[in-house]
């Protein structure tokens, strides 16, 4: 009927609607599940992005885990290698204080020994000048016995009418009876003698020589020539004119005055101011060093004036030079203003061996057998030097001692010994051992002047011997007594001598004048407080002709000897 189709149709439209919605939500549930199986992929790949993870992690934490058991093997054999290097260290310093014990005990062994080596040489030293004192003593009774042979011949010659030329022969006759030679430099009365072997105290003034017409800038001396036998000074003038003066030590004599330019003519124009001098050993050559740009050294022959080689250029001011031939070459050191010391071969005008110093050279000395030099710096450093080899090597630099400018240094004749001078707040002249590189004597100086380099200056020098020091003052000279450690004399000038060299006939003193002073002096008195250097007595012995008596009177450090009444 009509109302069954109406509920079946509201039915239909019902369940239609219900099929809509369950075919949207069919689809709704698809589309979840499609998402869903998407995040599914995801989280499968970043699951196996994981394990991957945590397979390569179980990797490395396996490579690290054998790295660690290396590495805890190397600390094994590491700490055994340490183990090892402690016990060998424990050896070292078991063998080091082992060491160390010994060596105090060969200290103390030294010292004693050296103890004994000074009471003893001490002991040789005042017998030795007893002898010469008795020695020197004989002499002047001899002189004075051979004055009164001499007289009564002469008047007894002028009495019988004998020739001049009779009466000198009959004096040498005597003479050689006596045993004196021709030989014998130094001339007492009727007596010749040779120079005494002790230097003498500088008392007064003896002869003066003009050497120049103005200051004297340079000295240098050497020991034998053909026109000066026992001596030779070498001076050369401030006035630029390139003079240098000729003078025989002995007779206190001007032999000749050169001019030495490096053009070969005298007053030619230029600065021809001597920079330094240097002779070699039988003064047969002279080494001349000009302040003139390229400041040429010369090398001179002394007996006729002309140049044995062509000159050498330096460069540079040269603060010392010294000049030696050793065989068929001649070797010229030089100390420059440039900071370095030069060996050359003045044969050649090349340079053999150059040494640089840090601080600027302001002095320097060379042995006199060329293997030894030594160099002050104007910041107070001294140093030592050899020239061993026709090389330049540095032995030792010393820093400590001076603490201003070292403005001089001279070599003893010896070579055991040099001193050194300063300036300034240091201001002291020190004297060294030259073998054992230390400070033996250190002497003071009051209100000390120092004259500039270019118009010349004065550098305390050491006697011969070794027992007396000569210092430049400020108004005159001043002999220090190394043996006794004390002044002995002081000189009054009114100025510093700008040259001052001490040399086997006695002072000598150059002024601003151009006047050159030898100063007469006395042998000094006995000393009882000096430690010479080791050699000193057998030098003295073999110089002096009473060695073998001398000999029989060494005595050891624990004996004291007097000497006989024979030998008295």
């Amino acid at each position: 009927d009509g109302g069954s189709l109406a509920e079946l149709q509201g039915e239909l439209e019902r369940l239609t609607t219900q099929t809509q919605k369950l075919t949207e939500r069919n689809t709704f549930l698809q589309d979840q599940l499609a998402e869903a199986n998407e995040e599914a992929a995801k989280f499968k790949k970043l699951h196996e992005n994981d394990q991957m993870k945590i397979r390569r992690l179980e990797l490395e934490r396996y490579e690290n885990q054998e790295l660690a058991k290396s590495q805890e093997h190397k600390l094994a054999e590491n700490d055994e290698i340490i183990k090892a290097y402690e016990q060998k260290l424990e050896e070292q310093e078991h063998k080091e204080r082992t060491l160390r014990n010994e060596i105090q005990q060969l200290t103390l062994g030294r010292d004693t020994l050296a103890k004994e080596r000074e009471e003893l040489t001490l002991e040789n030293h005042r017998v030795i000048e007893e002898l010469l004192y008795y020695k020197e003593r004989e002499a002047e009774r001899l002189n004075e016995m051979q004055d009164t042979v001499n007289t009564h011949m002469f008047r007894k010659a002028r009495a019988s009418g004998v020739s001049s030329a009779a009466h000198a022969v009959a004096i040498e006759e005597n003479m050689d009876r006596s045993g004196i030679g021709e030989g014998d430099a130094e001339t007492s009365g009727g007596l010749q003698l040779r120079p005494s072997s002790r230097s003498q105290i500088p008392r007064k003034a003896g002869k003066s020589l003009d050497a120049h017409d103005t200051l004297i800038n340079r000295c240098v001396w050497g020991r034998c020539n053909h026109g000066a036998p026992h001596g030779l000074l070498v001076t050369a003038g401030g006035g630029g004119d390139g003079q240098l003066t000729f003078v025989d030590i002995e007779h206190r004599e001007i032999l000749k005055k050169e001019f030495a330019t490096p053009g070969g003519s005298a007053r030619a124009g230029g600065n021809y101011l001597v920079d330094a001098l240097a002779l070699t050993d039988d003064c047969a050559c002279l080494a001349v060093a000009f302040a003139d740009s390229p400041h040429p050294v010369l090398c001179i022959n002394v007996d006729s004036m002309r140049r044995t080689f062509e000159p050498v250029n330096v460069k540079s001011r040269v603060i010392h030079m010294s000049i030696c031939k050793k065989g068929n070459k001649t070797l010229l050191f030089t100390a420059l203003d440039d900071r370095t010391c030069k060996l050359w071969d003045f044969n050649k005008g090349s340079p053999l061996h150059s040494l640089s110093v840090s601080s600027k050279l302001t002095s320097a000395a060379v042995s006199r057998d060329f293997e030894t030099a030594v160099t002050g710096h104007r910041n107070g450093t001294v140093m030592i030097l050899s020239l061993r080899g026709n090389k330049i090597h540095r032995i030792e630099e010393i820093r400590d001692e001076h603490t201003q400018e070292v403005t001089g240094v001279k070599i003893s004749e010896d070579m055991s010994s040099f001193v050194t001078q300063s300036k300034g707040e240091d201001n002291t002249v020190k004297v060294w051992d030259l073998r054992a590189q230390r400070v033996e004597l250190s002497v003071p100086l009051d209100e000390w002047n120092f004259a500039s380099p270019t118009v010349g200056h004065a550098c305390a020098d050491i006697a011969p011997d070794g027992d007396l020091l000569v210092i430049p003052h400020k108004e005159g000279i001043l002999c220090y007594n190394r043996l006794k450690k004390k002044e002995e004399s002081s000189i009054s000038l009114r100025e510093m001598p700008l040259a001052l060299e001490w040399t086997p006939f006695g002072v000598v003193s150059g002024s601003k004048e151009g006047r050159l002073t030898f100063w007469d002096g006395a042998t000094p008195s006995f000393s009882t407080s000096f430690s010479p250097t080791v050699g000193a007595s057998a030098s003295i012995l073999s110089q002096d002709s009473t060695r073998q008596s001398a000999q029989s009177f060494l005595v050891d450090s624990k004996k004291r000897h007097t000497l006989p009444a024979s030998h008295t």
